[in-house]
């Protein structure tokens, strides 16, 4: 309860949540004057919020040399482990497993068709609740209205995207920096990613009728983020 209540403290401040998010969908290392640059704040406050962050727990320092001779510079970096708080306690990562093992121990032909048709059809119950706030229907919706949308399902989940318009196509180039079951996808990468690619996809169907996807890159094969390329056809 006590580190509970101290990462709810810490996080409370604006700007040291922001910072925290930074380190998120960076997912690399920062130093003290890339925060103070990025956040326009002096380099000494910078290093007050990194300090506390650290403190904390939600995020880790390391010593980096510089390349340029001198002394070597602190760095830091989000934790691999994710930060759970419940009231009360609940553990709905073993939920998961449980879930997952039952569910892999049967009949691998069909198995994987029920994860991707499942992960769609979570992906339009979001994007269907997300659009309810709008007066209009999907039809009536104008393209960055729709993207506003998917944004919006996106942060939540910690994706980010970015959109490149061509004469026929549009292409929306879309990273997950915080995969929402990172911890599972060791055990479990291929029914994982082909679920997730499903509710992906459902997002992106409730909105646009003529869209393609590929996969660039995957945290399955070691990579930082899982990138998609999504085509939208005009």
């Amino acid at each position: 309860m006590e580190q509970t209540l101290r990462i709810t403290q810490t996080l409370a401040d604006p700007t040291r949540y922001a910072i925290y998010e930074y380190l998120l969908k960076t997912n690399k290392v920062v130093s003290v004057a890339e925060i103070a640059q990025a956040f326009k704040i002096h380099p000494n406050v910078a290093r007050l919020h990194l300090s506390k962050l650290e403190d904390t727990g939600v995020i880790q320092s390391m010593v980096q040399k510089t390349g340029k001779g001198g002394r070597p510079g602190k760095v830091y970096k989000k934790v691999d482990e994710p930060i759970q708080i419940s009231f009360p306690r609940r553990d709905s990562a073993l939920l998961l497993q449980m879930a997952l093992d039952a569910l892999l121990s049967l009949d691998s032909s069909t198995i994987y068709k029920h994860l991707i048709e499942t992960g769609k059809k979570f992906g339009k119950s979001m994007v269907e609740n997300e659009r309810k706030k709008h007066t209009m229907n999907e039809t009536e919706l104008l393209f960055y209205q729709k993207l506003d949308i998917i944004q919006q399902v996106s942060t939540m989940i910690g994706s980010v995207q970015r959109v490149e318009e061509h004469d026929d196509k549009w292409i929306i180039v879309y990273s997950i920096y915080n995969c929402p079951y990172h911890e599972s996808v060791k055990a479990y990468g291929e029914a994982i990613c082909l679920m997730h690619t499903g509710f992906l996809e459902g997002m992106f169907q409730t909105l646009f009728s003529n869209v393609t996807f590929h996969q660039q890159q995957s945290m399955v094969s070691g990579c930082s983020n899982c990138i998609y390329h999504v085509i939208v056809t005009k």
